[in-house]
């Protein structure tokens, strides 16, 4: 279980039905963040609008995944 507060990566799925090539370049990346909100507060401002894929994408937090 996480502690608040404390900085996680999270990770960015993209699906590739829509952008194949925008989402290529931003399948895999990954920022640390407080929180899912943070997280995607930092793709958005890092490599543009997460909302161009519609609902075509996924926030992960990596410490989840590996419980």
């Amino acid at each position: 279980m996480s502690k608040e507060g404390v900085m996680r990566t999270f990770t960015l799925h993209v699906d590739f039905d829509g952008r194949r090539e925008d989402g290529e370049m931003l399948d895999g990346r990954k920022v640390l963040a407080t929180d899912e909100d943070d997280a995607y507060k930092k793709f958005n401002g890092n490599w543009g609008n997460l909302e161009h894929f519609g609902a075509g994408w996924r926030i992960e937090d990596e410490e989840e995944e590996d419980e």
